[in-house]
């Protein structure tokens, strides 16, 4: 609870972000990450952010049901009918300010044909209509893999064409009221000084609604290919802050405050938390944060 306890200056929102279901006996019901995350929110005076996604890794889906378990595609309707369902019991139940439904999405679409791309965006409005008829005033809204729809990411193997006019297909009012970026500039450059002025308002050209990021960072120790270093990763926060004055920004959260714990450290993210593992060493982004936080909070 420490981390609840003392969030303050790291800003007011906390983000949850896990699986639209927590097993697949389970689908139809809320995640308990998304139910503790919102409901916690008022004891320890946070803003919660609720994400829920369907897809892992390059846009694999988790979509299979019990009753259909060679079905892994939205033609599943009955994991079509248990997504809603949930959506709205967890609505009936909670009233999150931001909530997203998607995770980096852009995989996704580059993965499937456009027939299932265009189901997805069919369930997107629904879930749309469902959340705002519970809860109008909710910031609803689904992610992006910004690098990988830049067409840039040579460090880590990305191979995609640049792919931002597919955010012309999210329609303010009728599947989202923004769009979000998952951002990690590692994945291209050396140094966050290489980042070009327009590498954030690029995506305007897709969409035109207000922005949120929901994960950004850059790691403290190098890995090859990857860079890293605790002064890159001050330096990458005051030049997101930069690249991105000229949007209507909504959130922003840092992925990790706190390293992971080496036995489940996924390598490219082990050392993008502002404080090691268990907070004894303190490093430069972290003083870097606070300060952009009270900046505008």
């Amino acid at each position: 609870m420490t981390f609840l306890q003392d969030h303050g200056p790291y800003g007011s929102i906390i983000a949850f972000h896990t699986s639209w279901r927590d097993s697949r006996a389970t689908a139809g019901q809320a995640p308990n990450l998304a139910v503790v995350g919102a409901g916690l929110a008022e004891q320890f005076d946070y803003t919660p952010v609720i994400g829920l996604g369907f897809t892992s890794g390059l846009g694999v889906p988790d979509l299979t049901s019990e009753e259909h378990p060679d079905d892994n595609s939205l033609q599943n309707a009955d994991t079509r009918e248990d997504m809603l369902a949930m959506v709205a019991a967890y609505f009936d139940a909670n009233r999150p300010p931001f909530f997203f439904f998607g995770n980096e999405m852009n995989f996704y679409e580059q993965a499937v044909d456009d027939a299932e791309w265009n189901r997805w965006l069919a369930l997107l409005a629904d879930v749309y209509a469902i959340v705002k008829a519970r809860s109008p005033d909710t910031f609803v809204y689904t992610t992006f893999q910004w690098e990988a729809m830049a067409g840039v990411g040579q460090h880590v193997g990305f191979a995609f064409p640049e792919h931002i006019d597919v955010l012309e297909d999210f329609v303010v009012g009728t599947h989202v009221d923004g769009i979000a970026l998952t951002t990690y500039p590692f994945f291209e450059f050396d140094d966050p000084a290489d980042m070009p002025p327009d590498y954030y308002t690029r995506v305007t050209a897709g969409f035109s609604g207000p922005i949120a990021f929901s994960e950004l960072g850059w790691p403290a120790v190098a890995s090859a290919p990857l860079p890293g270093s605790e002064a890159q990763q001050a330096a990458f926060i005051t030049r997101f802050f930069e690249l991105t004055a000229d949007l209507d920004v909504r959130t922003a959260v840092q992925l990790f405050r706190y390293d992971p714990d080496a036995a489940s450290a996924e390598p490219t993210f082990a050392t993008v938390g502002l404080l090691n593992n268990d907070g004894s060493t303190v490093r430069a982004a972290d003083a870097t944060w606070k300060a952009e936080v009270a900046a505008r909070e």
